[in-house]
């Protein structure tokens, strides 16, 4: 939930900037928003691992 607010917070002043009708801070915002992205679905497919392994254990 903290990485989300953090992540959120840090992202307001670029859409703001997109919103404001500057269209070139766009393609910065996606590529921000697809690694942000990327980097939640490797958190979370690593914590699947360290699960599968700890009931292996």
């Amino acid at each position: 939930m903290t990485y989300g607010a953090l992540s959120a917070a840090t992202l307001m002043p670029l859409i703001a900037t997109v919103q404001g009708g500057e269209l070139a801070a766009l393609f910065g915002l996606a590529n921000i928003v697809g690694g942000i992205g990327g980097n939640l679905i490797a958190n979370q497919i690593q914590s699947w691992q360290d699960r599968s392994k700890m009931v292996v254990l």
